[in-house]
C-alpha cells in the first residue's frame, strides 16, 4: 500500500466506508469559524441530487457560495500541513489558505478534491560548504560567459 493511501485511510471521514469516499454524501456539521468563516451544507439541484455547497472567503470579493467540487485540498504528507485552494466565481483570483484537520476532513467529506504531496528529499540532504554569497552567483555568471567554461569544469571536478 503506497504512502499516500495510507495518508487516505488515515484522513477517511467517519462514518464513509469502502471505495471512492470523497464523492459519498454524508452529513456535516458545519465547519468551526477558525476556518475564515466557511461552513458547508448541501443543497438539491433540479435533478433532485445532493451536492454540497460551500461558503468561503474571497480577500478582493469578501464572502462567497462555491460548490464543493470547485475547492481543491492540498495535504503535505511529510509535514502534515494542509491548505485548500479555489477561484473565485466572481473576480476569478486564485485563493489558497491554511486549513486544520477538521476543515480537511469537513471538505473531503463534502466532496472536494485531495490532493497528496511530499516535500523533496534533497530538502533533508545534509549541506556542506558555506552557503552561496551574490559573489559566487556572478563569479559563476561570468565564468558561464567565456567560451572555456566546459574546460574549467573538468579541472575543478578533477580536482576533488
Amino acid at each position: 500500500m503506497s504512502e499516500t493511501d495510507r495518508f487516505r485511510r488515515r484522513h477517511r471521514p467517519s462514518g464513509v466506508h469502502g471505495g471512492a469516499w470523497a464523492g459519498v454524501p454524508v452529513r456535516l456539521k458545519k465547519i468551526p469559524p477558525c476556518a475564515d468563516d466557511k461552513s458547508v451544507a448541501y443543497t438539491s439541484s433540479r435533478s433532485q441530487q445532493r451536492y454540497a455547497v460551500v461558503w468561503a472567503t474571497c480577500p478582493t470579493c469578501g464572502d462567497v457560495e462555491l460548490t464543493s467540487k470547485s475547492v481543491q485540498i492540498q495535504t503535505c504528507i511529510t509535514d502534515g500541513t494542509s491548505t485548500y485552494s479555489f477561484v473565485c466565481p466572481t473576480c476569478s483570483l486564485i485563493t489558497n489558505k491554511p486549513a486544520s484537520p477538521s476543515v480537511v476532513e469537513s471538505l473531503s467529506a463534502a466532496g472536494s478534491r485531495l490532493i497528496v504531496w511530499a516535500l523533496p528529499a534533497e530538502l533533508a540532504e545534509p549541506k556542506r560548504g558555506p552557503a552561496i554569497c551574490h559573489d559566487d552567483l556572478l563569479d559563476f555568471h561570468t565564468a558561464l560567459e567565456s567560451p572555456d567554461w566546459q574546460a574549467e569544469l573538468a579541472k575543478t571536478q578533477q580536482a576533488r
